[in-house]
């Protein structure tokens, strides 16, 4: 028996043994993480040019940011415009090797009731806005998008209205284009693929005063 125990004792380090956990040499291989395309882009809030957020966005390897062009907060009294937060942000920019794409939206209380553009002077003073800041960014190579998400009732009140978003696009476009020639205009920026919206919005003829669509 004191044998038997002996050996059971033994059997028992051998096992302990081989279950201890062996050091492992590990040897460190540097991965290469591939950079953003410059082709891809994002959304920012913010104007002027905060250094840290703009150099993040550099060093992420993006190529633009995506911005509102708030009308409402650039003209404020009738007919004067206020781009300086702009100038700020797209120099700042521009320092890093980045590019704009501003977002004309969305309505003005000096002008319309609500958050749309439903009457004719309503998209008289809209167009207005646009060849002002299409003239004075003239060469920068910033993208103009005619509004966002013009089909969600949250974005276009009091429901959307693709005919009126039409006639606004097309009037908008006309008026950047008169002020630069060279401008590339992008529209309907909707939620999704809204196919009964869009489609009602070429057959009213966006697609001639446009260069590319998006959503």
């Amino acid at each position: 028996r004191r044998k038997e125990k002996t050996r059971a004792l033994e059997i028992a380090a051998e096992i302990k043994e081989i279950c201890r956990p062996q050091p492992v040499e590990l040897s460190l291989v540097p991965v290469k993480v591939p950079a953003v395309s410059a082709a891809i882009g994002v959304n920012i809030h913010f104007t002027g040019a905060p250094a840290r957020d703009l150099d993040l966005i550099r060093d992420a390897g993006f190529g633009w940011i995506r911005m509102d062009f708030a009308w409402q907060a650039i003209e404020r009294e009738k007919g004067s415009y206020r781009f300086d937060e702009y100038d700020q942000l797209l120099d700042g920019l521009a320092s890093r090797g980045l590019r704009a794409l501003f977002i004309l939206d969305y309505s003005n209380r000096l002008y319309e009731e609500s958050q749309s553009v439903r009457t004719p002077s309503g998209r008289e003073a809209f167009a207005r806005f646009a060849a002002a800041s299409a003239a004075r960014y003239k060469g920068r190579g910033v993208r103009w998008e005619i509004w966002n998400e013009p089909n969600l009732a949250q974005f276009w009140k009091p429901e959307p209205s693709p005919e009126d978003y039409a006639k606004l696009a097309i009037e908008a476009a006309k008026a950047i284009r008169a002020a630069d020639t060279d401008a590339v205009v992008l529209a309907p920026a909707s939620s999704g693929f809204p196919w009964s919206f869009l489609q009602t919005v070429f057959k009213n003829g966006m697609l001639q005063h446009v260069d590319e669509v998006t959503a």
